[in-house]
C-alpha cells in the first residue's frame, strides 16, 4: 500500500486466495478507518488469481469508500479480476 497527500494506493498481489485474504482485509480496512483520503487507487495489474472472498472484501471497501465520498480509481484491473467479478455478478458493485 502506498500513500500520497490525498490518495492511497492498494496494490493487489499476483494471487489472492483464501490463504492471503487476511492480509488484503487488514490493508483494506485501514484505508477506510484511518485518515480518509480523497481517493483510493486499486492497482490490480499483477493479479492473476483472485478468489471470491477477496472480491467480497473489495466490494466492501468500494461501498464503504463511496458512502464516505471517497473516489475509487481502478488502475489496470487484471483480466482475472474482471472475469471473476463478472462471473460472480460483482463487476457493477466494484465499478469495473
Amino acid at each position: 500500500m502506498m500513500s500520497g497527500a490525498d490518495s492511497i494506493t492498494l496494490k493487489l498481489g499476483k494471487s489472492i486466495t483464501l490463504a492471503q485474504i487476511q492480509e488484503l482485509y487488514c490493508a483494506s480496512s485501514s484505508l477506510v478507518e484511518d485518515d480518509i483520503p480523497a481517493k483510493i487507487c486499486i492497482d490490480a495489474v499483477e493479479n492473476e488469481v483472485i478468489e471470491f472472498p477477496a472480491i467480497q472484501v473489495l466490494v466492501a471497501v468500494v461501498e464503504l469508500a463511496k458512502s464516505k465520498g471517497v473516489e475509487i480509481i481502478w488502475e489496470n484491473p487484471s483480466i482475472a479480476l474482471f472475469e471473476k467479478s463478472m462471473e460472480l455478478g460483482m463487476d457493477h458493485k466494484l465499478g469495473l
